[in-house]
């Protein structure tokens, strides 16, 4: 919506208002994604990846469901927030990353 603004017009998309607002209305067109996902997601992986990409207007919607999925299967992660999966590799001889 404001990227179309934004291209239409000869505004400088780098102005410190136009950042934030692009980053608000980010953050609530994925807030909303995820609301409407979790509501359809169901305990069959495929029937939610399926509807997951059916509901979703990017690819960024389509691979935050899949994602979602494959986590809440291999994890049994069923949480309401978003599940994020971190490894770490040790690097130059040091051990990886551990939390105790």
């Amino acid at each position: 919506m404001l990227q179309t603004f934004l291209r239409r017009s000869n505004h400088d998309r780098s102005c410190c208002c136009c950042a934030r607002v692009e980053h608000a209305l980010s953050r609530v067109v994925t807030e909303l994604f995820q609301e409407k996902w979790r509501a359809i997601s169901t305990s069959d992986p495929l029937k939610s990846v399926v509807s997951g990409g059916a509901l979703a207007s990017s690819m960024a919607e389509v691979f935050m469901a899949g994602y979602q999925t494959a986590m809440r299967q291999s994890f049994g992660f069923d949480g309401p927030d978003w599940a994020a999966f971190c490894v770490s590799e040790g690097a130059d001889g040091y051990p990886p990353v551990t939390i105790n």
